[in-house]
C-alpha cells in the first residue's frame, strides 16, 4: 500500500530531516535561487558629471567574488553590472575595494536583503567616515537575510564622506552609481539533506496523506512509500504426530555393535527429490569402529 507524504518545507531554512516514527525519508534538493525569488524592480537613479565616477570595484572572501576594473564613467552615471555576482552564505564575510576618479568620494554600499525591491536605511552595509580616493572595507550577512539574489547598489558622493546620497537620486552631480547582483546563498552544503525533526504525536493525518506544518513562506514537496508491518504478537503451537500416510520400516533393528550395518528397505509412502533425482525409499547406515 503506498502513502503520500505532503511536506510544507521552509525555504528559509532549508537544511531539515524528516523522522516519521521507524521511517525516515530525505530529500536532496538543488533548487534555482530564480524558481524561489522574485525578480524585483528597482529604481533608477542617474548621475550627469562624467568627471567623477567609480573606477574600479571587486569583492573578495565571498563564495563568488566580483572584479569589475577600469569601468570609467557609465551612460546616465548609472552602471548595471547585474550579470556580475557576489555571493555569501548568511552570518558570513565580504570584502571590498573601490577606486574612484575625480578626486576624493564618500562611499556607500546598500543590498535589499529582505528582497522588497527597496533599498532602505538600514540595507546600508558600509557608510564611509572620510574622503579617499580610494576605499576597501567588509560587511557581515545578516542571518535573516532572505536567501537568493538580490541587488546591490554602490555609490560614490564627492560633498559627502560618509556617500550620504538618496540611492533613487536623479540629475545627481556629485558622483555615480553601480548596480550588481548579491545571492544569499540558502543551501550552505548544496545539493544538501532537508533536516526537519517531526514529533509523530504532531503530525496531522487526513486520509492516506500525512501533513507537516512548516509555517509560512514555503512549497509542498512529496514523496511517495510503502508503508511497511510488523509482527505484533505470535504464538507457539504443538503439531501432533499424523502423517498422511502408512510408515512401514524394517524387520529388524540396527545392531549397534555390528560393523557396517545397514537395514532393510523402507518403504517411505511419499516421494522426494534429492539432486534432481526423485526416491521413495531409503534405508539406514551404521559403520561401526570397534
Amino acid at each position: 500500500m503506498k502513502t503520500t507524504i505532503l511536506i510544507s518545507a521552509n525555504f528559509h531554512s532549508l537544511k531539515r530531516h524528516v523522522y516519521l516514527y521507524f521511517f525516515k525519508a530525505v530529500f536532496l534538493l538543488s533548487f534555482l535561487n530564480s524558481f524561489l525569488i522574485q525578480a524585483q524592480t528597482y529604481c533608477e537613479p542617474d548621475a550627469n558629471n562624467s568627471s567623477y565616477y567609480i573606477n574600479n570595484f571587486s569583492t573578495t572572501g565571498g563564495i563568488q567574488n566580483i572584479t569589475n576594473n577600469s569601468t570609467g564613467f557609465s551612460t546616465g552615471g548609472h552602471g548595471v553590472f547585474t550579470g556580475m555576482t557576489a555571493e555569501q552564505s548568511p552570518s558570513g564575510t565580504v570584502n571590498f575595494s573601490v577606486n574612484l576618479v575625480g578626486g576624493t568620494f564618500g562611499f556607500r554600499i546598500w543590498i535589499d536583503w529582505n528582497q522588497n525591491g527597496v533599498f532602505e536605511t538600514s540595507e546600508i552595509v558600509y557608510s564611509s567616515t572620510g574622503y579617499s580616493s580610494s576605499h576597501t572595507g567588509s560587511f557581515t550577512v545578516p542571518a535573516n537575510a532572505a536567501p537568493g539574489p538580490t541587488r546591490m547598489r554602490v555609490a560614490g558622493h564627492y560633498f559627502s564622506p560618509t556617500g550620504d546620497v538618496d540611492p533613487c537620486a536623479t540629475g545627481f552631480t556629485n558622483g555615480e552609481f553601480e548596480d550588481y547582483t548579491f545571492n544569499v546563498s540558502g543551501l550552505t552544503n548544496s545539493p544538501g539533506c532537508p533536516d526537519v525533526s517531526v514529533n509523530p504525536g504532531d503530525l496531522a493525518v487526513n486520509a492516506d496523506n500525512i501533513i507537516i506544518p512548516c509555517g509560512e513562506n514555503t512549497a509542498v514537496l512529496s514523496v511517495d512509500y510503502l508503508k511497511t508491518g510488523g509482527t505484533e504478537s505470535y504464538r507457539v503451537e504443538s503439531i501432533s504426530y499424523n502423517p498422511p500416510f502408512p510408515f512401514t520400516s524394517g524387520s529388524g533393528a540396527t545392531n549397534i555393535s555390528s560393523d557396517d550395518y545397514w537395514s532393510e528397505t523402507i518403504n517411505l509412502g511419499f516421494e522426494f527429490c534429492f539432486y534432481g533425482n526423485t526416491f521413495n525409499k531409503a534405508f539406514t547406515l551404521h559403520d561401526n569402529f570397534q
